[in-house]
Protein backbone atom coordinates (compact mmCIF):
# COMPACT_ATOMS: atom_id res chain seq x y z
CA UNK A 1 0.00 0.00 0.00
CA UNK A 2 1.38 3.36 -1.03
CA UNK A 3 0.44 6.68 0.67
CA UNK A 4 1.69 10.25 0.50
CA UNK A 5 2.35 12.58 3.45
CA UNK A 6 0.62 15.93 3.23
CA UNK A 7 2.67 18.95 4.49
CA UNK A 8 0.52 20.75 7.05
CA UNK A 9 2.70 22.28 9.77
CA UNK A 10 1.11 23.47 12.98
CA UNK A 11 2.47 26.99 13.47
CA UNK A 12 0.16 28.82 15.89
CA UNK A 13 2.05 28.35 19.13
CA UNK A 14 5.51 28.69 17.60
CA UNK A 15 4.64 31.82 15.70
CA UNK A 16 3.19 33.50 18.78
CA UNK A 17 6.26 32.64 20.84
CA UNK A 18 8.56 33.85 18.10
CA UNK A 19 6.72 37.14 17.67
CA UNK A 20 6.73 37.72 21.44
CA UNK A 21 10.46 37.02 21.56
CA UNK A 22 11.15 39.46 18.74
CA UNK A 23 9.04 42.13 20.41
CA UNK A 24 10.96 41.68 23.67
CA UNK A 25 14.31 41.94 21.90
CA UNK A 26 13.26 45.03 19.97
CA UNK A 27 11.97 46.63 23.16
CA UNK A 28 15.30 45.87 24.84
CA UNK A 29 17.17 47.53 21.98
CA UNK A 30 14.98 50.63 22.26
CA UNK A 31 15.44 50.82 26.05
CA UNK A 32 19.21 50.42 25.80
CA UNK A 33 19.35 53.09 23.11
CA UNK A 34 17.40 55.58 25.21
CA UNK A 35 19.58 54.90 28.26
CA UNK A 36 22.68 55.34 26.15
CA UNK A 37 21.46 58.67 24.75
CA UNK A 38 20.67 59.84 28.29
CA UNK A 39 24.17 58.93 29.49
CA UNK A 40 25.78 60.72 26.55
CA UNK A 41 23.67 63.81 27.26
CA UNK A 42 24.69 63.69 30.91
CA UNK A 43 28.36 63.46 29.95
CA UNK A 44 27.99 66.47 27.64
CA UNK A 45 26.31 68.45 30.42
CA UNK A 46 29.14 67.64 32.82
CA UNK A 47 31.71 68.61 30.20
CA UNK A 48 29.97 71.94 29.65
CA UNK A 49 29.97 72.52 33.40
CA UNK A 50 33.70 71.90 33.60
CA UNK A 51 34.52 74.13 30.63
CA UNK A 52 32.12 76.99 31.36
CA UNK A 53 32.20 77.00 35.14
CA UNK A 54 35.37 75.51 36.57
CA UNK A 55 37.58 76.99 33.84
CA UNK A 56 36.21 80.49 34.51
CA UNK A 57 36.92 80.08 38.22
CA UNK A 58 40.46 78.92 37.60
CA UNK A 59 41.25 81.72 35.16
CA UNK A 60 39.84 84.34 37.57
CA UNK A 61 41.79 83.10 40.60
CA UNK A 62 45.00 82.53 38.64
CA UNK A 63 44.85 86.07 37.21
CA UNK A 64 44.75 87.38 40.79
CA UNK A 65 47.83 85.31 41.65
CA UNK A 66 49.61 86.73 38.61
CA UNK A 67 48.70 90.32 39.54
CA UNK A 68 49.98 89.93 43.11
CA UNK A 69 53.34 88.81 41.74
CA UNK A 70 53.29 91.59 39.16
CA UNK A 71 52.67 94.25 41.81
CA UNK A 72 55.61 92.86 43.81
CA UNK A 73 57.85 93.29 40.76
CA UNK A 74 56.74 96.87 40.15
CA UNK A 75 57.16 97.68 43.85
CA UNK A 76 60.76 96.43 43.80
CA UNK A 77 61.39 98.39 40.59
CA UNK A 78 60.13 101.60 42.17
CA UNK A 79 62.35 101.05 45.22
CA UNK A 80 65.46 100.21 43.22
CA UNK A 81 65.12 102.65 40.30
CA UNK A 82 67.49 105.59 40.55
CA UNK A 83 66.07 107.49 37.58
CA UNK A 84 63.15 109.53 38.92
CA UNK A 85 61.74 109.91 35.40
CA UNK A 86 61.04 106.18 35.22
CA UNK A 87 59.05 105.99 38.44
CA UNK A 88 55.74 107.40 37.08
CA UNK A 89 55.73 104.71 34.41
CA UNK A 90 56.25 101.96 37.00
CA UNK A 91 53.55 103.44 39.20
CA UNK A 92 51.13 103.46 36.26
CA UNK A 93 51.86 99.80 35.56
CA UNK A 94 51.39 98.96 39.24
CA UNK A 95 48.02 100.71 39.37
CA UNK A 96 46.97 98.90 36.17
CA UNK A 97 47.83 95.55 37.76
CA UNK A 98 45.78 96.50 40.80
CA UNK A 99 42.79 97.34 38.63
CA UNK A 100 42.98 93.92 36.99
CA UNK A 101 43.22 92.31 40.42
CA UNK A 102 40.22 94.25 41.75
CA UNK A 103 38.11 93.31 38.72
CA UNK A 104 38.99 89.64 39.17
CA UNK A 105 38.26 89.79 42.89
CA UNK A 106 34.82 91.27 42.19
CA UNK A 107 34.19 88.47 39.69
CA UNK A 108 35.01 85.85 42.32
CA UNK A 109 31.75 86.52 44.15
CA UNK A 110 29.76 85.73 41.01
CA UNK A 111 31.52 82.54 39.95
CA UNK A 112 32.16 80.97 43.37
CA UNK A 113 28.81 80.23 44.97
CA UNK A 114 29.35 77.53 47.60
CA UNK A 115 29.50 78.55 51.25
CA UNK A 116 33.00 77.14 51.60
CA UNK A 117 34.19 79.18 48.63
CA UNK A 118 32.51 82.33 49.92
CA UNK A 119 34.32 81.95 53.23
CA UNK A 120 37.63 81.63 51.39
CA UNK A 121 36.85 84.71 49.28
CA UNK A 122 36.18 86.76 52.42
CA UNK A 123 39.55 85.64 53.76
CA UNK A 124 41.24 86.72 50.52
CA UNK A 125 39.60 90.14 50.74
CA UNK A 126 40.74 90.62 54.33
CA UNK A 127 44.30 89.72 53.36
CA UNK A 128 44.17 92.22 50.48
CA UNK A 129 42.97 94.98 52.82
CA UNK A 130 45.88 94.15 55.11
CA UNK A 131 48.57 93.84 52.43
CA UNK A 132 47.84 96.78 50.14
CA UNK A 133 48.68 99.54 52.64
CA UNK A 134 51.96 97.73 53.31
CA UNK A 135 52.79 97.88 49.61
CA UNK A 136 51.95 101.60 49.57
CA UNK A 137 54.22 102.19 52.54
CA UNK A 138 57.11 100.38 50.88
CA UNK A 139 56.58 102.48 47.75
CA UNK A 140 56.51 105.70 49.77
CA UNK A 141 59.83 104.76 51.37
CA UNK A 142 61.26 104.12 47.93
CA UNK A 143 60.05 107.47 46.60
CA UNK A 144 61.85 109.14 49.51
CA UNK A 145 65.10 107.40 48.47
CA UNK A 146 65.04 105.38 51.69
CA UNK A 147 66.07 102.29 49.78
CA UNK A 148 67.49 100.32 52.69
CA UNK A 149 64.40 100.81 54.84
CA UNK A 150 62.09 100.13 51.88
CA UNK A 151 63.80 96.85 50.99
CA UNK A 152 63.79 95.68 54.60
CA UNK A 153 60.10 96.50 54.96
CA UNK A 154 59.35 94.82 51.62
CA UNK A 155 61.11 91.61 52.61
CA UNK A 156 59.90 91.35 56.19
CA UNK A 157 56.37 92.76 55.95
CA UNK A 158 55.05 92.96 52.39
CA UNK A 159 56.31 89.61 51.09
CA UNK A 160 54.92 87.55 54.01
CA UNK A 161 51.55 89.36 53.72
CA UNK A 162 51.38 88.64 50.00
CA UNK A 163 52.42 85.03 50.57
CA UNK A 164 49.35 84.63 52.77
CA UNK A 165 47.18 85.95 49.93
CA UNK A 166 48.84 83.63 47.45
CA UNK A 167 48.30 80.67 49.77
CA UNK A 168 44.61 81.51 50.17
CA UNK A 169 44.17 81.85 46.40
CA UNK A 170 46.09 78.65 45.71
CA UNK A 171 43.84 76.81 48.13
CA UNK A 172 40.84 78.08 46.18
CA UNK A 173 42.50 77.03 42.91
CA UNK A 174 43.39 73.59 44.24
CA UNK A 175 39.79 72.97 45.31
CA UNK A 176 38.57 73.84 41.81
CA UNK A 177 41.23 71.62 40.23
CA UNK A 178 40.07 68.72 42.39
CA UNK A 179 36.50 69.45 41.31
CA UNK A 180 37.51 69.42 37.65
CA UNK A 181 39.25 66.07 38.17
CA UNK A 182 36.10 64.68 39.79
CA UNK A 183 33.95 65.90 36.90
CA UNK A 184 36.43 64.40 34.41
CA UNK A 185 36.28 61.08 36.26
CA UNK A 186 32.47 61.18 36.21
CA UNK A 187 32.56 61.85 32.47
CA UNK A 188 34.95 58.93 32.01
CA UNK A 189 32.63 56.59 33.92
CA UNK A 190 29.68 57.82 31.88
CA UNK A 191 31.54 57.12 28.65
CA UNK A 192 32.41 53.64 29.90
CA UNK A 193 28.75 52.97 30.63
CA UNK A 194 27.84 54.27 27.18
CA UNK A 195 30.37 51.95 25.55
CA UNK A 196 29.04 49.01 27.54
CA UNK A 197 25.51 49.79 26.43
CA UNK A 198 26.64 50.07 22.82
CA UNK A 199 28.25 46.64 23.11
CA UNK A 200 25.07 45.34 24.72
CA UNK A 201 23.06 46.71 21.81
CA UNK A 202 25.35 44.90 19.40
CA UNK A 203 24.98 41.66 21.34
CA UNK A 204 21.21 42.03 21.47
CA UNK A 205 21.09 42.68 17.73
CA UNK A 206 23.32 39.63 17.18
CA UNK A 207 21.09 37.53 19.40
CA UNK A 208 18.08 38.76 17.45
CA UNK A 209 19.68 37.71 14.18
CA UNK A 210 20.73 34.33 15.50
CA UNK A 211 17.35 33.63 17.04
CA UNK A 212 15.66 34.60 13.78
CA UNK A 213 17.78 32.62 11.34
CA UNK A 214 19.25 29.76 13.38
CA UNK A 215 17.23 28.90 16.45
CA UNK A 216 13.72 29.26 15.10
CA UNK A 217 11.71 26.08 15.68
CA UNK A 218 11.95 23.67 12.79
CA UNK A 219 8.26 23.88 11.98
CA UNK A 220 8.33 27.68 11.82
CA UNK A 221 11.38 27.58 9.57
CA UNK A 222 9.66 25.01 7.43
CA UNK A 223 6.74 27.38 6.98
CA UNK A 224 9.02 29.70 5.00
CA UNK A 225 11.12 27.01 3.29
CA UNK A 226 8.33 24.60 2.31
CA UNK A 227 8.30 20.80 2.72
CA UNK A 228 11.48 18.83 2.35
CA UNK A 229 12.07 16.24 -0.36
CA UNK A 230 11.51 13.41 2.14
CA UNK A 231 8.15 14.83 3.15
CA UNK A 232 6.79 14.86 -0.43
CA UNK A 233 8.29 11.53 -1.55
CA UNK A 234 5.71 8.69 -1.50
CA UNK A 235 6.44 5.99 1.04
CA UNK A 236 5.68 2.26 0.77
CA UNK A 237 4.60 0.65 3.99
Amino acid sequence: MMTSQTYNPSLGTYRRLTIKGLVVLLAAIIVFTLINLKNIGQAQKQLDQMVNNVAVKLVTAESMVAMIKTVDIYTRNIILINDVRMMPDELTKLLGARMIYDAAEARLEHVFTSEEDKGQINKIKELRVKARPMVDHAISLGLKNMDKEAISYLLHEVVPANEQRLAALNELIKRQQNLSKKIAADIGRTHVRARILICALGLVALALGISTFVFLPRKVRAYYEGPTQDEVTPRIW
